[in-house]
């Protein structure tokens, strides 16, 4: 990706590279790693070619018929990564754990909306609705897929994570990917996509705290994604 933007906050504004791997059961149950890989050192000497983010998941789906429903557990990991709570002091950036549900409906336009629950650090809920709609523009081999999302987020979450002790329409934005079909086993993508922060004071605290820019975040990515 062009630069690492998660849930409206920039992590990252230069390129970085996200690898992800999931096992999947036939019960339901799926694990998944992902990383956040930096290729320069925008964020940081010790985190130059380094991974600083590391994240583990483990998703049930039930067993629910016309609706996709899923919970989890995902905890976050920030290696290569340091802060100053005080003058002086430096520590390694904690990491933290949060529980989500989320349910959708696959239908020609695809409602969905999911709620995290942070019990360890932010000890807040943030929860994303989201429209998607897909195009076959050559079938079972091209498609075009457009998404529409908004994120909310309480009090404690937004204290932990900007400083704002206040609820929240936290973040907007529009996506597009564009879905190749190589083979049966192997996929490419192309993603563009714009993300705003929508409420005044979060935007002014995460030009402080993070790296954003007063006017949104666009950026973009290729994915290469192989089953078996």
């Amino acid at each position: 990706y062009s630069k690492y933007v998660w849930r409206g906050q920039v992590y990252n504004d230069e390129a970085v590279i996200q690898p992800s791997f999931t096992v999947s059961t036939d019960y339901g149950l799926s694990f998944n790693t992902w990383g956040n890989f930096n290729t320069t050192d925008a964020v940081g000497e010790e985190s130059d070619k380094e991974f600083n983010e590391m994240d583990l998941q483990v998703t049930y789906a039930l067993p629910v018929e016309a609706v996709d429903m899923e919970i989890g557990i995902a905890e976050y990991t920030y290696p290569h990564t340091t802060w100053e709570p005080e003058e002086g002091v430096v520590e390694s950036y904690p990491g933290t754990r949060e529980v989500f549900f989320s349910v959708g409906v696959d239908k020609v336009i695809s409602p969905s909306i999911t709620v995290y629950y942070d019990f360890d650090e932010a000890e807040g809920f943030y929860t994303v609705a989201g429209l998607d709609h897909t195009v076959d523009l050559i079938e079972d081999k091209l498609d075009l897929d457009m998404g529409l999302f908004v994120g909310f987020a309480s009090s404690d979450y937004n204290e932990y994570y900007f400083g704002v002790d206040d609820d929240a329409l936290n973040d907007g934005g529009v996506s597009l990917t564009l879905n190749y079909a190589v083979s049966d086993a192997l996929s490419l993508s192309a993603n563009f996509q714009y993300v705003k922060l929508l409420d005044s004071d979060i935007e002014d605290a995460a030009v402080v705290n993070y790296l954003n820019e007063d006017d949104g975040e666009a950026f973009g990515g290729v994915t290469a994604s192989y089953t078996f």
